[in-house]
């Protein structure tokens, strides 16, 4: 991939685009200005499964890289949740372990890209910064019903980009199911919302 023309980066710099062959890091990252030799990139994917810090050089070569897996909670069939707190937790450490065995700093970070999960769903409670519930996360089925009516309704707007995606896949809003009348944490419970 070559850099945009309209770009001369200083000699002590060097562009940070990956080389030929190499793919991106996500489906949309890319750098719009150049990065200090001294300068790395970290990526965090906090996937399905795990979080992943990987750490990467000026030239894009990966320097360090440092996972951790967290629990699948599956508080009845088809329900699948993730603590969200057990999350950044994991996030906190891999970035901590990925940036020590590179004998790096964040100082020595020019960038932080992070790609998550993207459908899966929780709720902060902004005065503790705490979770008020497990996230839900994308291949949870409670919403479901929800989203087959919506379809059937025909009052469902078009979905973007005509890639045939399900109803459940873009209509977020539909994962905050957990009914805060349910729940002792969520503000207003038992007071109908």
């Amino acid at each position: 991939m070559s850099k945009p023309s309209r770009f001369s980066p200083a000699p002590s710099t060097q562009w940070a685009y990956p080389p030929d062959g190499v793919p991106w890091i996500g489906s949309h990252t890319y750098l719009t200005r150049e990065v200090p030799l001294t300068q790395y990139i970290a990526a965090i994917d906090q996937g399905t499964t795990s979080t992943r810090c990987m750490v990467f050089d000026p030239s894009g070569s990966v320097v360090s890289v440092d996972q951790l897996e967290h629990r699948q909670i599956f508080p009845r069939a088809g329900w699948v949740e993730h603590d969200g707190a057990e999350i950044w937790r994991n996030t906190q450490t891999v970035v901590a372990r990925a940036l020590d065995k590179a004998d790096l700093s964040a100082a020595n970070l020019a960038a932080v890209g992070i790609s998550n999960q993207r459908e899966t769903t929780i709720v902060w409670d902004k005065a503790t910064g705490e979770p008020v519930h497990h996230a839900i996360v994308w291949q949870d089925t409670r919403t479901q019903r929800i989203c087959d009516d919506l379809a059937r309704s025909g009052r469902c707007p078009a979905l973007p980009g005509g890639d045939g995606a399900a109803v459940g896949d873009v209509l977020l809003g539909t994962e905050g199911a957990l009914d805060p009348r349910r729940c002792r944490r969520c503000p207003g419970a038992g007071r109908g919302g």
